[in-house]
């Protein structure tokens, strides 16, 4: 207290003078200039925000008691949440397999029917097969390639079960393969390592005009799928009889 006092006052008695006063230290009082990066908007926007979050708008800052989860909530908004939440939040497959992965879940892949429809013309003809017009359905894994190739993976991991379309494979792995088991995470990272090397397969025959192996793609697929369980000691007996 005396501490405080001498720095604010330059006296070691309680004086209750402070240079500057605690409204003006710590809350703005000018608006957003219009120079202010985005950056900035948003940091200002985001202290306005928090100091309007208590009941009947009163300040954050006279609340007796302050919960980091709620301000974040607000914060954050209010979102629907989604069936296929833990096949990316609980995936150990490496990230690059997992954001392909994730992108596919979104239906946000550069599929030729999406560039058909944002004006950039090109050949809408699956790359794999030939025989049928590519969109993210087809590609995951109604093509007779990634079926192929697909089944093989399923096959490897001792899964009966037949090669279907990509909201079949959603729903599936939603309902049957979202827990903690080692054998649920398996499913969901060859799933996802599955998916990135049928788009890597697909952009090399596109842009390349590189033809790989099935069985070469197969390998790799469980070069990676080893590998990761390796990394997680939950993962490496089950990886091991694999």
């Amino acid at each position: 207290m005396a501490c405080r006092c001498f720095l604010w006052s330059e006296s070691a008695g309680v004086t209750k003078r402070a240079l500057v006063a605690w409204e003006r230290l710590c809350l703005p009082k000018v608006q957003t200039p219009n120079q202010a990066s985005w950056m900035v908007r948003k940091i200002i926007g985001a202290s306005k925000f928090i100091m309007n979050i208590g009941p009947a708008n009163l300040s954050v800052f006279y609340l007796a008691y302050f919960s980091t989860r709620k301000t974040y909530n607000l914060l954050r908004g209010n979102f629907e949440k989604v069936p296929w939440k833990k096949l990316i939040c609980n995936n150990p497959c490496p990230p690059k397999c997992l954001f392909i992965g994730w992108l596919a879940v979104l239906r946000r892949l550069t599929t030729c029917d999406r560039l058909v429809k944002i004006g950039i013309q090109c050949d809408t003809l699956c790359c794999l097969c030939s025989k049928e017009q590519e969109d993210i359905e087809h590609l995951f894994f109604s093509c007779s390639w990634s079926s192929e190739l697909w089944t093989k993976v399923l096959s490897w991991i001792g899964c009966i079960k037949q090669s279907e379309s990509w909201s079949s494979e959603i729903d599936f792995v939603t309902a049957h393969a979202t827990g903690n088991l080692a054998k649920h995470q398996i499913y969901r990272m060859v799933l996802f390592t599955s998916v990135y090397f049928v788009w890597r397969e697909r952009n090399q025959r596109h842009f390349q005009g590189v033809t790989g192996d099935l069985n070469q793609v197969f390998r790799e697929i469980q070069l990676v799928v080893y590998s990761t369980c390796f990394l997680y000691k939950k993962l490496r007996n089950v990886g091991q009889e694999l």
